[in-house]
Formats: C-alpha cells, structure tokens, sequence
C-alpha cells in the first residue's frame, strides 16, 4: 500500500533538505506561498526559523492548520468578511502589483525583442490599469451611492 505521506527535497537557507508531507499539506504550503508573493523556500525558512521544537515537517503542518484557522477565526464558520470598501481596496492593489509585474515582463520581452509576447502584455496592462481605476473609483464612492 503506498504512503500518503511523500518525501519532498527543497534548499532551505542554501541547504537541501526533505520534509515528508501529505499532498494536501504541501500544496496548501505553496498556495500560502503564492498569497503572500515568497518563494517556498523562504516560506519554509521562515517556518523553520520560527518552530520551538520537532522536526520540520511537523512545523510545517502545524504552520498550514494555524494559517487556516487563523482564517477561520478556529472555527468551521468563516471569519467575518471584511467590509467592502476594504475588499475593493485590497483587490485594487493587487491590480497595482499585478500591473507592475507585467511592466517587468514587458521590459524583458523588449529587451530579448519579443514583440508578439510584449503586444500581448500591453493588452493585459491596460485592461489592469482600468480595472484598477474602476476599483478605485468604486471604493472611493462606496457607500455614497446609497440609493
């Protein structure tokens, strides 16, 4: 019978080494990843630099079980959203971040002078940047629109 546990290599602080995971455990650790823009090694780093006692992959479960009942106030209901405004704002800036990200890729198409890559880009850039203006105009009048 195969373990659901699986044995993974990642360079932790410049050094390789495995943590056996479920792949539940491991994927949840790289979407965490991804919503706070880090590398998994330096989510990882950071979990191993942060644990008080057993091995890492230890550290790691309890790490992911922490993140997501921080998330959900520890309980089987959701935490209370936040308000629109907020969300609005929130979603606003990760169209900012989105829209600079896409500024460097465009600069490196230019650079290795991939125009069908960087006409794509420019495309992307200015529907983000009109999201992102609507999003702010949005927030701006939420709540003022009360009809």
């Amino acid at each position: 019978m195969k373990s659901p546990v699986v044995k993974r290599s990642i360079v932790v602080a410049g050094h390789k080494t495995s943590v056996s995971l479920e792949d539940a455990f491991w994927k949840a650790l790289k979407d965490i990843a991804i919503l706070r823009q880090v590398t998994l090694s330096d989510l990882v780093a950071s979990i191993d630099g942060e644990r008080r006692h057993g091995n890492l992959s230890s550290g790691i479960r309890l790490f992911v079980l922490d993140y997501y009942q921080t998330r959900s106030n520890g309980h089987a209901e959701p935490a209370t959203a936040p308000a629109p405004r907020e969300m609005l704002r929130e979603l606003m800036q990760d169209n900012k971040h989105m829209a600079a990200a896409m500024r460097k890729a465009h600069k490196l198409c230019d650079d290795h002078e991939d125009s069908g890559t960087a006409g794509l880009l420019e495309t992307f850039i200015d529907e983000t940047e009109r999201r992102t203006w609507f999003l702010f105009e949005a927030s701006r009048q939420e709540g003022s629109n009360a009809a």
